[in-house]
Formats: C-alpha cells, structure tokens, sequence
C-alpha cells in the first residue's frame, strides 16, 4: 500500500544533501559578531516588520558568501533544482549560526564585564590602600580596620573571677 503521506525517510534522504556549515572559524566569528546587535533588533520586530529582516538575511547570505566564496562548496551548476536546494540550506545554515551566537553573546559578554569590573574592583583598593599608606589621615573611623577598634578577647585563667557571669 502506498500513502500519499510524506515519509520520514524521505525527509531524511533529502536533508542528507544540505551542507552543513558545522563549527565556525575564528575569522567566521570574527565576521558575524559586528551583525549580531542588528540581527538582534531586526529579530525582535520581524513580526511587525517581517521586510526589513528577509532583506538582512538575504544582505548578510551574501556578504558570507563573498567572503567565504573558498569554502562553500556548491553543486554542480547545470542541476538547477540542486543548486536551489544548496542555496537554501546554505542560507538556513547562517540564519541557525547568527540565531546560537546572538543566544550566546549576552553570556560570553556578561563573564567578560564581571571581569573585567572585578579587575577595576581590585585596581580601587590598591588604589586606596596606596593613598592611605602614603600618609593621607582617616577623618572618620569607617576606614579603621576591625582589629584596631576593638580590644582581642582575652582569655581568662583557670579559677580566675572575671566580669563573666
């Protein structure tokens, strides 16, 4: 019996000739980061604005394309419905990089500014502690160090009579 129902093998058949862009380089990377803030502000009004968006993908497919012209690997030009089918996997395969790395950015950008605010933290307080050895006097005591304000517990000797109840 034969369904009119598309089979999944099918699909799987015709996914097998899709590149697969697979792992980016660093210089791929390097290329996509400037798109990402724009890629960003397109994705989030694509639904009111679907055009200006196709428009990106189709600027961005082409700018890749140029760039990368040494790694892609197209069909052979005389299959015409091959080269469609090419094209359009090649064109999916950007869209699912750009959509990971816009995923990915606020994380990479998030550890990179904690960072580097730790650095500034430190750099502060060696800055401060500078000042204050350099013979800069404290005006109120938030400055004073634990140890200087408050007496070290004393420890009383056996049979001792102290203040302690």
């Amino acid at each position: 019996m034969k369904s009119d129902d598309p089979s999944p093998f099918l699909a799987v058949r015709k996914m097998s000739k899709c590149p697969h862009v697979g792992n980016i380089t660093k210089e791929q990377h390097d290329f996509l980061r400037p798109y990402i803030a724009y890629y960003r502000r397109l994705k989030a009004r694509a639904r009111e604005h679907p055009k200006p968006y196709s428009i990106f993908q189709s600027w961005l497919w082409l700018l890749w394309k140029d760039c990368f012209r040494s790694q892609l690997q197209p069909p052979d030009p005389a299959d015409k419905s091959a080269c469609e089918h090419w094209y359009t996997c090649c064109q999916k395969d950007l869209s699912a990089i750009i959509r990971t790395l816009e995923m990915w950015e606020p994380f990479y950008t998030t550890g990179h500014e904690c960072e580097v605010a730790q650095r500034a933290k430190i750099r502060a307080k060696v800055a401060n502690a500078a000042k204050k050895r350099s013979g800069q006097e404290v005006v109120s005591g938030e400055h004073i160090r634990r140890s200087e304000r408050m007496p070290k517990p004393c420890k009383l000797v056996d049979n001792a009579e102290g203040d302690l109840p």
